[in-house]
């Protein structure tokens, strides 16, 4: 479980309406680590140092944007500057779907197929697509601003998601 209170870091108390903010994008940001790293410990990592460069960075957030989708920006900063892009066996992948499915809807096996595993075959960029678009609910506009990318190509990294996906499902989970 990730904490907010560390004894290193007395400057982060909170505001408690700030303090409420942060704790409920937590659960979002560990399921986008989830789905973008193969490890499980290697996700919580990266959730745990996104939480606290954003909280360290919280003067940079504008009130207008989204928390959520700033803290996801943040999230694949650290992880592309940690180079966490997974390579893991598949044995290695599987992810306990009860804690992650209660916050990306989809998340959930679908007949034969694992869809952790059908995720973590896609490539770093179209995974992140998928993962913010159909699981977090942003819109391909967002995806981009908070990938750095561009509107076309989170949509084409998607498109190629889900043919991929759909590939998979209708194959029973042979890739």
């Amino acid at each position: 479980m990730i904490s907010l209170a560390t004894e290193r870091a007395p400057a982060l108390r909170l505001e408690s309406t700030t303090r409420a903010e942060f704790l409920a994008v937590i659960p979002f940001m560990r399921a986008l680590a989830r789905c973008l790293c193969a490890e499980a410990q290697d996700a919580d990592a990266l959730a745990l140092e996104s939480l606290k460069q954003a909280l360290s960075r919280r003067d940079e957030h504008v009130a207008s944007t989204s928390l959520k989708h700033w803290c996801f920006a943040i999230e694949l900063e650290v992880l592309q500057s940690r180079s966490l892009k997974p390579t893991a066996s598949r044995a290695s992948k599987r992810r306990p779907l009860d804690t992650i499915g209660r916050t990306l809807r989809w998340w959930a096996p679908i007949g034969d197929v694992d869809l952790p595993d059908a995720l973590s075959d896609l490539a770093f960029e179209t995974r992140a697509a998928v993962a913010l678009v159909d699981g977090a609910g942003c819109t391909v506009e967002e995806a981009a601003a908070i990938c750095r990318s561009t509107p076309h190509a989170v949509d084409r990294d998607l498109n190629e998601g889900h043919r991929r996906l759909d590939r998979v499902m209708s194959s029973g989970g042979a890739s």
